[in-house]
């Protein structure tokens, strides 16, 4: 809530650092975990979930092999990817991008995630004033029947744009 509005409307400082101590504290990783660290991303900086990346795979090894693990990290990295545009860290998106497209090589998510990855690099190439065509990577999704989320993606955009926009003026 406090960060959909303006100004601050509940003192989570408590909360984060509950959240903060109970995953630091955690050895074994499971899918509560990575639902809190994947959900609650935007309380740690950018430096700490990129070195927090490695861990977070060698913490959750015994998952690897359940569809719902590789599930819990595709929307891990697609937070980060989203994440990282939001922050304008555009080189840790595309290392997530890369990520993704690695992990999830060959998951049934493939296909999803790999049209995501391409969305996200049109939107880096839009947002860095090189020639990109986000429309066409959105307009798949509408193709393929997914209207709510291709409005969702067209969100997203003008978020990141605005923001983008906001760091240049």
């Amino acid at each position: 809530m406090n960060q959909k509005n303006a100004k601050a409307i509940f003192d989570v400082n408590e909360d984060i650092q509950i959240i903060k101590t109970y995953l630091e504290h955690v050895t074994q990783w499971g899918h509560f975990e990575m639902a809190i660290f994947a959900n609650c991303l935007y309380i740690f900086s950018s430096e700490y979930i990129r070195a927090t990346f490695t861990i977070l795979l060698k913490r959750t090894k015994i998952l690897s092999k359940i569809d719902t693990y590789q599930n819990d990290v595709a929307i891990f990295l697609n937070n980060c990817i989203v994440l990282a545009l939001e922050r304008q860290h555009y080189q840790d998106a595309r290392f997530y991008i890369h990520e993704l497209n690695r992990l999830t090589s060959r998951t049934p998510r493939k296909a999803y995630d790999r049209m995501m990855c391409n969305y996200y690099l049109e939107l880096i190439k839009q947002v860095t004033g090189q020639p990109a065509n986000v429309q066409a990577a959105i307009e798949r999704f509408n193709e393929l029947g997914f209207t709510e989320h291709a409005d969702m993606l067209r969100t997203l955009q003008g978020r990141i744009t605005a923001l983008s926009a906001s760091s240049i003026a």
